[in-house]
């Protein structure tokens, strides 16, 4: 089973006003204690060309049609949670839309976790108390953040396969973005998901 990991999936607007965040955070490091960023989030679309697979601060959010097609395939490792849907004042629906008007998303909460050992990341410091760990970018991982993944410059992101629990996708304990599989990849690929680039990552 391969692994790959994605980069940089498209923003197109931001999170909205109407967005809640977890504000439980450990006494001493002030970092956040929930792993879901936000009890509820609301996204201010610009624009949608189509896509069913974008980034917000600290989420990702998936279409209703790939919500459905990943939930056929039984992929695990995840849970959804519906998001509210605005348009920002000047939005536009584009020619490549394959819908007149957004559907509905979803924040894809993702509950897989692997280990793998630093590689894009450097640990920096563990807090005491919640055992929360810093982390900076490390000057290959910034490189290969920005290669696409028919560059052989960039290294791929490693994961300890023994820590794996068949997850179809997951995160690793650095604040990267998330590692998928094949299964999951192949989802995308059918489904022609825009703007989505990403590289293959390796089992050690």
């Amino acid at each position: 089973m391969k692994i790959y990991t994605s980069l940089f999936p498209p923003i197109k607007g931001e999170i909205g006003k109407q967005s809640e965040i977890n504000k439980e955070s450990c006494d001493k490091c002030e970092h956040l204690l929930n792993t879901n960023r936000y009890k509820k989030i609301e996204y201010v679309f610009d624009d949608w060309n189509g896509e069913d697979l974008i980034k917000g601060v600290s989420c990702l959010i998936v279409s209703q049609r790939l919500k459905e097609r990943i939930i056929s395939e039984e992929m695990k490792g995840f849970s959804f949670k519906e998001i509210i849907v605005s348009k920002g004042d000047y939005f536009k629906t584009k020619k490549g839309a394959y819908q007149v008007g957004l559907p509905k998303f979803y924040e894809i909460q993702i509950e897989g976790r692997a280990k793998g050992p630093e590689g894009w990341f450097i640990k920096l410091s563990e807090c005491s108390y919640c055992k929360n760990t810093k982390w900076k970018v490390s000057p290959l991982g910034r490189k290969s953040m920005v290669k696409s993944h028919r560059s052989n410059e960039a290294i791929p992101r490693a994961v300890y396969k023994n820590t794996w629990n068949s997850d179809d996708i997951f995160k690793l304990e650095d604040p990267g973005d998330p590692i998928f599989t094949e299964r999951f990849l192949n989802i995308l690929i059918d489904l022609k998901v825009k703007n989505f680039d990403y590289k293959e990552a390796q089992w050690v």
